[in-house]
């Protein structure tokens, strides 16, 4: 049976993909239900090239039970479960949050 699991991703790409707003890397909270956390990976890396994005890492991998068992889950993140569970095969993103690092 298929789990909602989320995460913060860490995405990248080029400075002219409009998602990243002139920026080269962001982070973003993503959602989608899948079988495992290797299977949620997967489709989340799929789903970033089809956005000409690249999964540099993806932190805090957790079930969506986890999230709401924990002591102060972000709004932003409990909507992104709430659409996660009511969209089977779809995945979810939050905002995108650019920042630069280096010579970025």
């Amino acid at each position: 049976m298929k789990e909602t699991w989320t995460s913060m991703a860490k995405v990248s790409g080029a400075k002219s993909n409009l998602i990243l707003h002139g920026f080269s890397d962001a982070y973003v909270w993503v959602a989608a239900q899948a079988l495992s956390s290797g299977q949620f990976k997967r489709s989340i890396e799929i789903d970033l090239k089809k956005l000409a994005l690249t999964l540099v890492a993806l932190e805090e991998i957790r079930t969506a039970h986890d999230v709401e068992l924990s002591d102060d889950p972000s709004q932003e993140l409990l909507t992104l479960i709430a659409r996660a569970r009511k969209e089977e095969d779809t995945i979810v993103y939050g905002s995108f949050y650019p920042f630069t690092h280096g010579g970025n």
